[in-house]
């Protein structure tokens, strides 16, 4: 039964496109000398053109041809971003191979996994360090049979050949054979990706992805976010994430845009200056770090320069509420947020390189107040929702009509309906073809309709904008029957400075307690803002003041909730959740069965105590 439903604007896909190599070599083709791609070497950007990319996508092609890839056999990639990434990935679609992304932030247990569950035969690895990891668990992977290193370093014995070697032997094999004479064959329904989730609960799931569904997507962007040839697109986040490579690598390429990578997380803010892209996607924790980060450098103003900061945030929020509510602007407002821009806001895109036009916030909601912060300083903030099994989005706020607190309608093309329990049920070309070597699993989401149960809990609100709340397998259902949704909880708290992360916990008890980490990179600086001596022989966590601070926090944050949803007690953890231990995802998302599983004991403990230290007064 459904109590909601919503479909997107009418949509005519177009059926001769071919897939994303094909659009790759037209570009190729079509515009040889134009940038396609920059490149950071020795502290300069090199412009990579699509003549010459297209030289590398062939000559790596071809030297897997040589090794006996082709269609339908994996190819795994396990490196940090980097150019050459693209060109492996491209390279191995062309040949009607599948390709696997694997973060390069994985354990060897979940490196592993991946390589022996999708049946790899070859994996490209960034270093020497990656493939020093490969050779630990090699002798635990007999179906694979090559280890290709992007940068060549250390002992020779953990990898089987170089880049460098392996277009060379592309070259030898390629005779008068072209790019396009690989990919003849290639058609839209074939499978193209196994795009694994990073898992929240149990094991990484293998997502497959076909040619047709990375297309639609492109073609459904294409259909609503306003991208030009002379935009720059700044690539950061890890291009193993479903967000960065469906929604952002291909778009590039479907687009013709020049894409920049970043030479590391560490590098982002000065290269993003240095770069000065019009365009980008984040993750919440870059907007949540920059919000703080900001946030400490005008508390750090003078009283007269603090307060027209705070005019001027306040024209912002004036602005775009008129705006989201599709209200004429009134002159005075114009030429006050002209004001406020040379005063203030071209101060804060200068940060960002000062041409960002917009940003795409995914892959985790953001909280409300930081969206706003943002978009009333200038740069304006679009959230979307979407999963790996929908190749990448579902709903996206427009950049014409949008809404602060909500990931927007429907993508062209896609429907969208929530049944009688909350659940989210989407439709659309780009819903995932099912889980690798896992029927059951595939059966659990798709059912014989071809609608895709999301497993999040979200509604539309009386303008018809999509609402997340939160995922259905993480309601808490307290011990007097109270279905509480944990992650508003934890998006509100995790706008403090001080916090990194929170989990809440509550299910089947009497009332709500919460796990907090703190932000050990910026607290330092944070606790002289407020004030607050830190004395090197205590751990943070258990600093009096640090204590307070987050005490009061939580019950100022508390009245926004109802009684069932205040948090009762806290614990602030000395170290921040682990992602080798298999607490949080590479996009920041808590694993809520794992921190249960290693702090149960503390969790417990919450409950235990009669005296309530660390109780939130409701």
């Amino acid at each position: 039964m459904i109590n909601q439903s919503m479909s997107s604007e009418k949509f005519v896909r177009k059926r001769d496109e071919g897939t994303i190599v094909h659009v790759f070599h037209r570009w190729v083709a079509g515009t040889p000398r134009k940038t396609a791609m920059l490149e950071k070497k020795d502290g300069r950007w090199v412009p990579v053109s699509w003549r010459e990319c297209g030289e590398w996508v062939a000559a790596i092609a071809f030297g897997l041809k040589a090794l006996g890839i082709g269609k339908g056999d994996r190819v795994a990639l396990f490196s940090e971003n980097r150019i050459e990434w693209t060109f492996a990935d491209l390279a191995t679609l062309a040949l009607g191979a599948v390709t696997v992304p694997i973060y390069a932030s994985s354990s060897p247990e979940q490196l592993r996994y991946i390589v022996d569950h999708s049946g790899a035969r070859a994996i490209f690895v960034n270093s020497a360090a990656m493939a020093e990891k490969m050779a630990r668990i090699r002798d635990r992977l007999p179906g694979l049979e090559k280890v290709i290193i992007f940068s060549p370093a250390g002992e020779k014995k953990n990898y089987d050949l170089s880049l460098e070697a392996l277009c060379r032997l592309g070259l030898e094999h390629a005779a008068s054979q072209e790019l396009k004479d690989l990919y003849r064959e290639l058609a839209p329904e074939d499978l193209a990706t196994i795009m694994y989730t990073p898992g929240t609960t149990g094991p990484p799931k293998g997502c497959m992805l076909s040619h047709d569904n990375i297309i639609y997507i492109c073609q459904s962007i294409a259909h609503i976010l306003p991208l030009r040839r002379k935009d720059l697109v700044f690539s950061f986040l890890p291009l193993a994430h479903a967000m960065e490579r469906n929604g952002g690598q291909f778009i590039s390429i479907y687009f013709g845009l020049p894409t920049a990578y970043a030479s590391s997380l560490e590098a982002v803010d000065e290269e993003m200056r240095a770069v000065r892209p019009t365009f980008s996607r984040a993750v919440p924790r870059f907007f949540e770090k920059a919000y703080h980060r900001l946030q400490a450098t005008v508390n750090g103003y003078s009283p007269p320069k603090r307060a027209v900061f705070k005019w001027a945030l306040k024209v912002g929020k004036t602005y775009h509420t008129l705006k989201q509510e599709k209200r004429s602007i009134p002159a005075v407002l114009r030429l006050k947020r002209a004001m406020a821009d040379f005063l203030v806001y071209r101060k804060i895109r200068d940060t960002m390189g000062g041409r960002l036009r917009f940003f795409v916030s995914g892959g985790a909601p953001l909280a409300k107040e930081i969206i706003e912060f943002f978009s009333a300083l200038g740069v304006l903030v679009t959230e979307g929702y979407g999963l790996t099994e929908t190749t990448v989005i579902a709903s996206i706020n427009r950049l014409d009509r949008y809404r602060f607190g909500t990931v927007g309608f429907p993508i062209p093309g896609a429907e969208i309906k929530i049944a009688a329990d909350g659940e989210i049920l989407i439709r659309h070309d780009g819903v995932f073809k099912g889980y690798y070597k896992n029927e059951a699993a595939t059966r659990e989401v798709l059912d014989e309709d071809g609608w895709f149960h999301s497993g999040d809990i979200g509604y539309f609100n009386e303008e018809g904008f999509l609402v997340i709340s939160d995922r259905k397998k993480d309601l808490i259902i307290t011990a007097g029957g109270k279905n509480v949704a944990p992650q508003n909880l934890e998006n509100a708290l995790k706008a403090h400075p001080l916090i990194s992360q929170v989990m809440v916990y509550g299910d089947r008890k009497p009332y709500l307690v919460a796990l907090v980490t703190l932000d050990a990179e910026s607290l330092p600086e944070q606790a002289a803002r407020f004030g607050i001596t830190l004395d090197p022989a205590v751990p943070y966590s258990q600093n009096p003041a640090i204590w307070h601070l987050i005490d009061d926090f939580i019950k100022e944050k508390n009245w926004a909730f109802s009684r069932a949803e205040m948090i009762k007690k806290f614990v602030i953890l000395n170290e921040d959740f682990n992602p080798d231990l298999g607490e949080i995802t590479p996009t920041a998302k808590v694993k809520r069965n794992a921190i249960v599983n290693r702090y149960m004991d503390l969790i417990e403990s919450m409950y235990a105590a009669e005296d309530i230290e660390g109780e939130i007064a409701g």
